[in-house]
């Protein structure tokens, strides 16, 4: 993947960056795992997932397969900006300007634009988790319960589907964020929440990566969903064939929630 990024980025230096910054930028991009989001297949697995998420309107990301070019999400990111209030996402891709709105998101990934914002829950100090908890957990705690294994089974499998998915997780798979347990508790609990804005704070949260202080690199995703706006929005099409696809769950990753070994503590849960 390197070598392939790096000639494409040097047969036409400055003419697929905005900016000085931003080609630095593209090479920090690069050096990150990409993570593959992973599609649902109902009638292929045993597991009853979709109706876990009936209540809401990510059943488009969750079924839909989209093969795309990872130079053209590597473009987008090296030269993102990102409005104040985060509802819209501008850049420069294969030597065009490109935007992507809250209401695009809205109009061809099928989201829901208004509701609660997930990150402003999961990102206040003094927040009270008494109620998530006892929803995902049955438990009376009033501080934040990171580990999967004290989650009743719903909410193993529906946090299991976010983080590989809507959210991705880099790291271990022991223990969840306070944006995970946010999400998980709004959609057990039919709670209307902005799914756009969610998409829109996870991709913003990447811009991270192109500080040269960011010590420890994060995992990519969602560059399927991001190309596949692209396409429909500006016919926007990599002239190479596809190189990244999204992987299919299958019940080994969802029996692995319920291993006795996901319950010690100790090592991270490994799917097959």
């Amino acid at each position: 993947m390197a070598s392939s990024s790096k000639r494409a980025r040097s047969s036409s230096t400055g003419e697929n960056f905005l900016s000085k910054d931003n080609e630095k930028a593209y090479d920090r991009y690069s050096a990150c795992k990409i993570s593959h989001s992973r599609i649902l297949i109902q009638s292929d697995i045993n597991f009853d997932v979709l109706p876990l998420f009936s209540t809401i309107k990510l059943q488009f990301i969750l079924t839909h397969p989209y093969a795309y070019n990872l130079e053209t999400f590597l473009q987008f990111l090296a030269n993102m900006r990102i409005t104040p209030e985060s509802t819209r996402l501008s850049s420069f891709v294969l030597q065009q300007r490109v935007q992507i709105t809250k209401e695009d998101l809205g109009k061809y990934l099928h989201l829901r634009t208004e509701g609660v914002r997930a990150h402003s829950i999961s990102l206040e100090s003094e927040y009270n988790w008494t109620a998530i908890n006892q929803v995902l957990r049955g438990l009376d705690q009033i501080c934040h319960l990171p580990r999967v294994y004290t989650l009743n089974q719903n909410a193993r499998i529906i946090q299991h589907v976010l983080r590989s998915t809507v959210i991705p997780k880099a790291g271990d798979r022991i223990n969840m964020t306070p944006l995970l347990s946010c999400v998980t508790y709004l959609i057990m609990t039919d709670t209307p929440f902005d799914e756009a804005q969610l998409i829109l704070d996870y991709l913003q949260s990447l811009t991270d990566i192109r500080h040269p202080s960011t010590k420890r690199k994060k995992n990519i995703a969602l560059g399927h969903l991001v190309c596949y706006v692209l396409e429909k929005k500006y016919s926007l099409i990599h002239p190479n064939p596809p190189t990244e696809e999204p992987i299919f769950f299958t019940n080994a990753s969802f029996r692995a929630l319920f291993s006795h070994g996901s319950d010690s503590g100790g090592e991270e849960e490994q799917e097959p």
